[in-house]
């Protein structure tokens, strides 16, 4: 678990957790250049080198284990919208501390996560 300097608190906690559920949601559909983006987005919000984060995530070997198996029975669709909403629920985390410029931008990343996902539904309706 990250501890930045600035933010050790309940904040920071709920932050890492939607973190941690948006990286693998995205990482198991092979969305890697969204992936990529979470962690440097939620390096800045947490003021976390985006390798400690990845390290932090890759020392909770269940919660990976789990994922994963959950990721395996989903489409890319629903894992996608399932990362949107947890990126709009960590805009209210940020939203609620008064972090409003940050809050904002996790509610456009968190609607461009959903218009991905319809996207992507639109694919796989189509069988590819």
């Amino acid at each position: 678990m990250p501890s930045s300097s600035k933010r050790n608190t309940a904040e920071e906690v709920r932050l890492f957790d939607y973190f941690k559920e948006i990286y693998v949601r995205l990482f198991y559909a092979d969305l890697n250049d969204e992936a990529r983006y979470v962690i440097s987005v939620f390096g800045r919000v947490l003021d976390a080198h985006p390798s400690d984060l990845q390290a932090w995530l890759a020392s909770d070997s269940k919660f990976l284990q789990s994922s994963k198996e959950n990721a395996d029975k989903r489409q890319v669709s629903d894992l996608c919208w399932s990362a949107g909403n947890y990126m709009a629920d960590s805009a209210a985390v940020l939203f609620e501390f008064g972090r409003k410029s940050e809050g904002a931008q996790h509610c456009e990343w968190a609607d461009q996560l959903h218009g991905l996902a319809l996207d992507w539904q639109d694919v796989e309706k189509k069988g590819g």
